[in-house]
This record gives structure tokens, sequence and C-alpha cells, in this order.
């Protein structure tokens, strides 16, 4: 059950470590809300999809047509 709860954590810090790596850290609180959507299997509707390039397939913008 604990594992549940630190899978999202999990996946922002997996996400985190990879930005780095290419040199473009990104906001804290993006790769948070990106880890939470990739842990979930969710979608995530922003108008902000720019700082979620690396999770694109599960990022929609629904103000675009």
């Amino acid at each position: 059950m604990r594992l549940i709860f630190l899978s999202p954590l999990l996946e922002a810090a997996a996400l985190s470590a990879d930005r780095r790596r290419r040199g473009r850290p990104g906001e804290q609180r993006d790769t948070m809300i990106a880890g939470i959507v990739l842990a979930s299997h969710a979608t995530l509707a922003t108008r902000n999809v720019r700082h979620f390039e690396e999770i694109a397939k599960f990022v929609v913008n629904p103000w675009q047509a």
C-alpha cells in the first residue's frame, strides 16, 4: 500500500534527473504534477503544454482547436 503513495514521487524524481541530465531542469511544481500524471496513467489538461513536453502523450490543451 505504501508504494502507491511513493510512485508519483519516484516518477517525478526520474523525470527531474532526466531533465537535469539534458540541461533543462524545469520547474519543481511542474515536475511533481508530471510525476502524478505518469504514476496514475492520467491525462493532464493545461494550456501550458510547453512545460510538459516530456510527457506529451499525456497532455491535452483544451483551449486549442
